[in-house]
Protein backbone atom coordinates (compact mmCIF):
# COMPACT_ATOMS: atom_id res chain seq x y z
CA UNK A 1 0.00 0.00 0.00
CA UNK A 2 2.58 2.61 1.13
CA UNK A 3 4.77 1.59 -2.13
CA UNK A 4 1.94 2.07 -4.52
CA UNK A 5 1.42 5.63 -2.96
CA UNK A 6 4.86 6.71 -2.91
CA UNK A 7 5.27 5.26 -6.88
CA UNK A 8 1.61 7.69 -7.78
CA UNK A 9 3.43 10.92 -5.55
CA UNK A 10 6.70 10.32 -7.99
CA UNK A 11 4.54 9.82 -11.08
CA UNK A 12 2.60 13.03 -10.33
CA UNK A 13 6.29 14.77 -10.05
CA UNK A 14 6.14 15.68 -6.53
CA UNK A 15 8.78 13.53 -5.37
CA UNK A 16 10.94 12.42 -8.70
CA UNK A 17 13.87 13.67 -7.15
CA UNK A 18 13.83 10.48 -4.51
CA UNK A 19 13.35 8.10 -7.53
CA UNK A 20 16.95 6.58 -7.18
CA UNK A 21 16.85 6.05 -3.35
CA UNK A 22 13.03 4.41 -3.96
CA UNK A 23 14.94 2.22 -6.58
CA UNK A 24 18.11 1.77 -4.39
CA UNK A 25 15.53 0.36 -1.69
CA UNK A 26 13.63 -1.37 -4.06
CA UNK A 27 16.88 -3.51 -5.28
CA UNK A 28 18.19 -4.10 -1.73
CA UNK A 29 14.86 -5.67 -0.93
CA UNK A 30 14.24 -7.59 -4.05
CA UNK A 31 18.06 -9.23 -3.67
CA UNK A 32 17.12 -9.74 0.77
CA UNK A 33 14.17 -11.80 -1.02
CA UNK A 34 15.45 -13.69 -3.66
CA UNK A 35 18.13 -14.37 -1.17
CA UNK A 36 15.54 -15.73 1.26
CA UNK A 37 14.00 -17.50 -1.25
CA UNK A 38 17.09 -19.14 -2.76
CA UNK A 39 18.67 -20.47 0.80
CA UNK A 40 15.56 -21.10 2.37
CA UNK A 41 13.41 -22.65 0.08
CA UNK A 42 13.32 -25.22 -2.79
CA UNK A 43 11.75 -24.06 -6.41
CA UNK A 44 8.88 -25.78 -6.00
CA UNK A 45 7.85 -25.39 -2.38
CA UNK A 46 4.36 -25.03 -1.64
CA UNK A 47 5.21 -23.85 1.79
CA UNK A 48 2.55 -21.11 2.74
CA UNK A 49 5.74 -19.24 3.82
CA UNK A 50 7.67 -20.11 0.23
CA UNK A 51 4.30 -19.06 -1.43
CA UNK A 52 4.26 -15.72 0.35
CA UNK A 53 7.71 -15.06 -0.53
CA UNK A 54 7.47 -15.61 -4.46
CA UNK A 55 4.58 -13.23 -4.19
CA UNK A 56 6.81 -10.54 -2.75
CA UNK A 57 9.23 -11.10 -5.09
CA UNK A 58 6.99 -10.68 -8.17
CA UNK A 59 5.27 -7.96 -6.53
CA UNK A 60 8.53 -6.10 -6.03
CA UNK A 61 9.80 -6.53 -9.32
CA UNK A 62 6.46 -5.32 -11.15
CA UNK A 63 7.05 -1.98 -8.68
CA UNK A 64 10.53 -1.96 -9.51
CA UNK A 65 9.26 -2.02 -13.69
CA UNK A 66 7.45 0.40 -12.76
CA UNK A 67 10.01 2.66 -11.04
CA UNK A 68 12.23 2.13 -14.17
CA UNK A 69 9.55 3.10 -16.31
CA UNK A 70 9.08 6.35 -14.17
CA UNK A 71 12.98 7.40 -14.54
CA UNK A 72 13.26 6.96 -17.95
CA UNK A 73 10.51 9.43 -18.43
Amino acid sequence: MQLETVTKEVAQGRRRTDLDMYLSVMDSELRKAEDDALTQYNTWSTDPAALALRTKIDNLQQARVSLVTLKRG
